[in-house]
Formats: C-alpha cells, structure tokens, sequence
C-alpha cells in the first residue's frame, strides 16, 4: 500500500527536532537541510515510484518522499546502501530534512536497493533535475538567455578499462567458467592446452607466475592465439541449444564480430601485415560502439577513453545570482560534441530554459551548428572548427585576402583586385562556386605565390572559392577582435564547474554501471549541485522558495498541499487545530516537552 507524508501538511509537533537544542535548531536553519525540507522534498517524483503500489491495500510501503530523497542524495555524496540505510537510521540531520516523523525509523539494504530500482527504471533522477532547476530558476528569477556549454566531460563508470588482448581474454575466461557450471561435459571436450590457457589464476596474458614457470608456459602470447580461441569458441558452440542463449557467449560472439575480421576481408596495406595462413586478424579500427568490458556491456569508448559522457549547460554572468545548471544530457562515450548540440537545444527548448546567447568551445562551432542554432533562435558564439589548427600553423591562404558583405573578393592576399569576381551556380548539386580572374602579370613576383591555390586558365589566372570559405574567413577575422574576446571570456567558467563536481562528489568516477544508472546518478548530481549553488543565495535574499516548489508542482501535475474538500470533516479539525498551534510555531517544543513532563506520556505525531 502507498505511503506518503504531504510535506504541506501542517504539524502539531515535529518529532525531527526532538532534543535537539536551540544552537543545533539554528544550524540547521539557513543550511541546504531545511532547503530540503521547505521547497524540494515536495519536488520529489513519488508518484512515479509508488505507480505499481495500491492506494488501499496491501502491506504499507516505506514513505516515498523520504525513500526517494534519499536516493536522491545519496547519488550526489557517493554513500554506499549501508551509509545510506545508517543516515535514515541515525543521522537526525537527515530525519529532519526528509520529514521522517517515526520514532525509530527502520530501514534495509534490500529494501532501499529495490526501491533504487523503481527509482532508476521510472527516470525519477531526470524528473528531479528538472522540477529542482525550474523551480530554483523561477524562485531566483535567474536569467537563461546567455548560458554556456561546455565541450562533453568524460565520466567513468564503475568498470575496469581494458585493452583489446585484455577484452579478448576476459570474455574467454568468462565464458568458459559459465560453461563449466552449467555444462561440464562439453567443458570437458574443450583442447587442454586452451583451458590451462584460462585457467583463473593462470594470468599469463599480464606477467609470469611461478606457476606459468613449472609448466614452461611462455611469458606472454599473441594477439593471434586469442582470435584463434575465440574463432574456435565461436563456431564450436554457435548452433547449441542453451550455449548460444548465455549472456557470456553472447558476449564473446559481439567480440568477435566487433574486434575480428576475416583474411579474405582485410585490405592489408603493407606486405607485413598480410598472413599467408588466412587465419583471422584484429582489425585496425572498430568505432566507438563495441564492448569494452564485459562488465558494462552499454558503455562505449571515445577520445576520451571508455565510459559515458555528459554535455552541460549552465548560466552565466547574472550579478550575483549562483550559476544554474540548465540542461544535463548524458551519453554514450562515442558521441561527437559536433553532432550534439541539437539534443542539448531539443532538451533546453523541452524544459523552457532555451537560452537567446550559448558560448561553446571549438567542438561545437562548425558551419552547420551555426546556422541550425541561429534557424532556432540561439547565437551560437564559438571559436571556427579549424580555428586551433591554424592557430599552430599559421593562416591559411583565404585569411589574407579581403571580401565585401556578400563573400565578393576585393583583393587577393598581395592586395590586388581582381578583374572580375562572379559567382556561379553549380548544375550537379553541388555548392555554388565564385571565380575571381585575374591577369597573369598581376602574380608575377607575388611573395604567396607558393601557398596561392589559383591556377591559370589560358591568358587569365583563375581563383576560385566558395561562399563557407569567406564566411569562414569573416568568422575568423572577427575572432580576433576585442569585442569577441570579451563576450568569449565568460565560457572557461564552466570548467570550474566540471572541476569542483568530479573533486567533491562521485561524477569522476560512479559507483555504478550500466547505461540507466550511469545515467541516473549524472542527472542526480547536477540537481544536488543546483541546490548548493544556491541555498546561500536564497537564505541571504529571503527568497521564498516553497512559493516556486509549490507552483512547480502543479506544473508537474501534483496536487501540492491537499484541499480542505479532500480532507476528512475529523482531519479538517485536525488540520485547523494544526494551524492555530502554528501561531505558536517558536514554542512548539517547550508545550509538548513541559506536557510530557506533567502527564509522564509519550506523544508521537505520524
């Protein structure tokens, strides 16, 4: 049966505070405690996690606003589910920012491991990040229309990153243990020479054991006698029944697909590589979405290494407002930064917080992004793509000539105009072409004539160019102005972002695997951050925050605070009775302790 306590609901006494003193009642005032307890443990999504859950019947559940905040929390901290289960128990910080009313609250690992479960397959961390930032976005009045995103930062799952003969040979060993519990007799058929090979405590593909010494087995083996044991694996087991079906043969037939190439299929490129066998080879490349390690089949490996991803937006530069982080996206290792800059905006744009001014690193400015942001609305500030290669190189021929407002070239780079500059359209679909044509004596003796792509066609010299190029050479010269310079400035911020979040929280490395809860404890993360960046402000400015979580859950479709028609006529009188002793809010604890006292009871409030 469901189990909630309004976090609107009016108290006659607040068991949370119970011998606490008033030093101890003021710490906690104007810390991200009560900020949780105030706005955002009405935000939490415990409509998504108790969905299944009977509103009648059935044993009664742990109460879900506070299961589910501390779920939230624990991803932001890195506590394990004993740490987590102890904080619920005993840490009196945490009894009152999640409103835990019990006297003597109990708690299991597995009980709070399966509701982690509802919590991860329900997206209920998504649906946190966004109802947390909007509402502290509205209560702060912070600006969105100038943000800026900042190139993917890598994040490492709870995995071991493994080379290519390390993945070949865990997937094999793997296998072959599951094979041998579950069936020995075809174990038993295999070549002895490839069992001792995997035996577990062999580890001759990393260093020689003692053991390896006796035996005379060899130091170390090729990379080609693991495809061949992988090869042999493969075809021996493929068609059989309740074999093929194992997640590990599953595992090592992806390898093989992903990691291996026939002979007949490899386009050797020195003689070298070429066997004359026809054995079966690595290939040379195999993208970024292959298995990395067993362990973690959703992850995927990019020029960052293996693992996940996530691109970040956030506010900038509004007074003295803290920076908001607006958008999360997390990814596959493999994603390009180029190619996401659409779902950042989709996300931004989903969310309400589409901002007008988005500064990016190189990553993100080429051409195409450029002008998708701005058919959206979003001036995209960034630096050219190729911006740092010429940076270490020097200009580029284009760089030194000069063009009109309609990409018309002017002069050429020894600052001669040319005699006639046209721009033709180009009938096979191709991108319209200019041509500048200019006399040939005009580059006799010119200093560029060695890096001039102009070429001569009969008595004339011909230039030819496209309109991405001088538009390109118009975004570079405007790079190296002051004007760029100042409004680019502000965008390194979010590197300090990146920094503080990997050093104090767990988003350099999880506690977890898997793309859901990799996913799950990224956008967990975000959301808590959100919360310290601004409960200082928010206390310092007396800004009502309940205000904005309320309003945020009518949003979100809740109900909030119930009505008076939904209560009961005996929980209305409860409930006005509740509201007069609020008047009495700062006394509270001294009427219920000098009660106690008087009748030698004991009065709990649930």
């Amino acid at each position: 049966m469901k189990n909630t306590r309004d976090p609107n609901e009016p108290l006659l006494f607040d068991n949370t505070t119970v011998g606490l003193t008033p030093v101890a009642r003021n710490l906690l005032k104007g810390s991200w405690w009560e900020l949780m307890r105030t706005a955002i443990l009405r935000l939490m999504p415990v409509e998504r996690i108790g969905a299944k859950l009977s509103e009648k019947t059935g044993r009664p559940s742990k109460e879900l606003y506070s299961v589910c905040a501390l779920l939230f929390v624990k991803d932001y901290f890195g506590w394990t589910f004993r740490e987590a289960v102890e904080r619920y128990v005993f840490d009196v910080r945490v009894r009152y920012a999640f409103n835990i009313q019990e006297c003597g609250p109990e708690l299991s690992e597995a009980t709070l491991y399966r509701y982690s479960r509802l919590f991860t397959e329900n997206k209920a961390a998504a649906e946190i990040f966004t109802r947390v930032t909007l509402s502290l976005v509205e209560a702060m009045s912070v600006d969105t229309s100038r943000q800026r995103l900042d190139s993917s930062t890598h994040v490492d799952g709870n995995m071991a990153v493994l080379s290519r003969k390390g993945l070949l040979y865990n997937v094999i060993q793997n296998f072959l243990v599951q094979l041998k519990r579950r069936f020995v007799t075809e174990y038993g058929r295999l070549p002895q020479d490839l069992l001792d090979r995997y035996g577990r405590h062999n580890g001759w593909i990393f260093a020689e054991s003692d053991g390896m010494r006796r035996k005379g087995v060899a130091k170390s083996l090729e990379s080609s006698v693991l495809v061949a044991d992988l090869v042999l694996l493969a075809k021996r087991f493929g068609g059989q029944a309740g074999i093929a079906d194992m997640t590990s043969f599953r595992h090592l037939l992806r390898v093989l697909s992903e990691q291996v190439e026939a002979q007949a299929d490899k386009q050797a490129e020195t003689q070298a590589d070429k066997q004359a066998d026809g054995t079966p080879s690595l290939k040379r490349h195999t993208g970024g979405k292959v298995l990395v390690n067993p362990s973690d089949p959703e992850a995927e490996t990019g020029h960052k290494g293996a693992g996940y991803q996530v691109q970040v937006a956030e506010t900038y530069g509004d007074g003295d407002k803290p920076s908001i982080v607006t958008t999360v996206v997390p990814q596959g290792g493999s994603e390009v930064d180029s190619a996401s800059l659409g779902a950042v905006l989709d996300a931004a744009e989903e969310n309400g917080v589409k901002p007008e001014r988005l500064l990016c690193d190189a990553g993100y400015g080429s051409r195409a992004n450029v002008g998708m942001a701005a058919e959206r609305g979003v001036g995209l500030v960034s630096p050219c793509t190729c911006s740092a290669s010429l940076a270490s190189h020097g200009d580029s021929y284009i760089d030194l000539c000069t063009f009109d407002g309609a990409n018309r070239m002017t002069a050429c780079a020894n600052g001669v105009a040319p005699l006639s500059c046209k721009r033709y359209e180009s009938r096979r679909g191709l991108p319209a072409q200019w041509r500048a044509v200019f006399r040939p004596e005009d580059c006799d003796g010119c200093p560029f004539k060695d890096r001039c792509p102009a070429r001569k066609e009969g008595r004339k010299t011909v230039f030819n160019y496209l309109d991405s190029q001088a538009a390109t050479k118009a975004r570079r010269d405007h790079e190296r102005t002051d004007e760029f310079r100042e409004e680019y400035r502000p965008r390194s911020g979010i590197e300090a972002t990146f920094g503080r979040l990997k050093q104090f929280t767990p988003l350099g490395r999880l506690r977890v695997r898997g793309r859901d809860r990799v996913f799950s404890q990224i956008e967990a993360i975000f959301a808590m951050h959100n919360i310290m960046q601004s409960v200082a402000y928010i206390f310092r400015n007396g800004i009502d925050a309940v205000a904005a979580a309320a309003a945020m859950t009518v949003k979100a479709g809740k109900t909030g605070m119930a009505s008076e028609e939904a209560i009961p006529v005996a929980g209305r009188l409860f409930s006005w009775l509740f509201r007069a002793f609020d008047v009495f809010s700062d006394k509270k604890q001294e009427i219920r302790t000098a009660f106690m006292n008087a009748s030698g009871l004991r009065i709990i409030w649930i």
